[in-house]
């Protein structure tokens, strides 16, 4: 979606807000084979997408909400700098609702040593432009656990025997405040975007969109060399820490 979009980017960000169908997305520099079952996603229709931001596996259904920053680069900003303002607007979204969350490491925020979004960054061009991409994710509700512990995997390790001690590590904001996904939808939309102007996309930014999607479907991109380094799971790794302790010492990742 946010290469569709960069032919539309002037001096301001993009932001754009998704909902999902059950999904898993990688980072475009994971093993697909040591961190997917990929068998028990195609039994469960859990659709496989590769990223262009780095990262780890992340696991996203209905429960969450997503959210794009497409910021052209003029060659003055700091890259780290631009994605630390994105993760800020974040927190101060969870803040306004009474969610004491906090950024850990490069990639994750927590609440109270729970995971409840994460999110990463890229330097890319596109069509001569160029541009920050940063991807994120916040954890509304918990919807199905099960299945998102069935489809996950660490350097080939499922899951899915692990389930109550994960259950412990991950949070959302229905589990913390009572809050519901049009609550969290709406302080997300008002701290990214304040002034932002909302719009449909254009003819030609859907067929854009079309026209890429059909690219990024493709099983040479979605499998990947098979070279690439097990990452695991976002929502179980803390910066480079394995929260799952029984698995600790039993597997190797990056």
């Amino acid at each position: 979606m946010d290469e569709a979009l960069v032919t539309s980017l002037n001096s301001g960000p993009i932001v754009l807000f998704t909902s999902w169908n059950p999904t898993v997305s990688i980072s475009w520099k994971q093993n697909l084979r040591e961190d997917v079952n990929v068998k028990a996603a195609e039994r469960d229709a859990i659709d496989i997408v590769r990223r262009k931001s780095g990262g780890r596996a992340v696991y996203l259904d209905e429960g969450y909400v997503g959210f794009t920053v497409i910021q052209p680069r003029n060659g003055i900003e700091n890259p780290t700098h631009v994605y630390d303002f994105w993760m800020s607007k974040a927190l101060g979204a969870l803040h306004e609702l009474d969610i004491g969350a906090k950024r850990h490491g490069s990639n994750d925020i927590v609440v109270n040593g729970k995971k409840i979004g994460n999110a990463a960054q890229q330097q890319l061009t596109s069509d001569g432009i160029k541009y920050t991409l940063v991807h994120g994710s916040i954890r509304s509700y918990v919807k199905d656990f099960d299945v998102m512990m069935n489809v996950l995997q660490i350097a080939g390790v499922p899951l899915k025997g692990f389930s109550k001690e994960a259950r412990g590590i991950i949070t959302s904001a229905e589990d913390e405040t009572n809050s519901n996904e049009k609550e969290l939808y709406n302080v997300l939309q008002k701290h990214l975007c304040p002034n932002g102007t909302v719009s449909s996309l254009s003819k030609e930014e859907k067929a854009n969109v079309k026209m890429l999607k059909a690219e990024y479907s493709k099983p040479e991109w979605i499998n990947g060399t098979g070279d690439e380094p097990s990452r695991g799971p976002c929502d179980f790794i803390f910066d480079k820490e394995l929260m799952i302790q029984s698995l600790r010492g039993k597997v190797t990742f990056l």
